[in-house]
């Protein structure tokens, strides 16, 4: 699962450069939003932890990568605009899924240290099934 980029020359001489350097930045960033859902995907469907353990290190790798980035490309070419729209628009919905789910997991934390046995409590426990 996991991709090897290298990364782009730092300063293009010519338009063609730069524009195939913002590509390939952008073939790499493509490459990190996949990696993430699928690392999503893996956890969700609570697959085996050899596919967890991939995804998860596939996301490290990518991570690493994009820190090398200095932002010495320039301004990006108006042609690939909407594509960096898009990749950002699926990064946005990654990062909510995310949110969400850490959300939901200190609920479901909450609610399973609540319903911890406590004898010195003295307080029952009613659990409604219906909700």
């Amino acid at each position: 699962m996991s991709h090897t980029v290298s990364l782009p020359p730092t300063r293009p001489a010519d338009g063609a450069q730069w524009r195939a350097a913002w590509t390939h930045a952008l073939d790499a960033l493509e490459l990190d939003v996949n990696d993430v859902e699928n690392l999503l995907d893996a956890l969700h469907s609570a697959a085996d932890a050899t596919a967890q353990t991939e995804a998860t290190e596939a996301v490290a790798q990518r991570a690493r990568l994009f820190h090398q980035l200095d932002g010495s490309l320039g301004p990006m070419p108006m042609e690939l605009a909407h594509r960096a729209r898009v990749l950002l628009a699926r990064q946005l919905d990654a990062g909510a899924y995310l949110s969400r789910a850490m959300v939901a997991n200190r609920r479901h934390a909450r609610a399973a240290e609540e319903m911890q046995v406590r004898p010195h409590a003295g307080i029952p426990l009613y659990v409604d099934a219906e909700a």
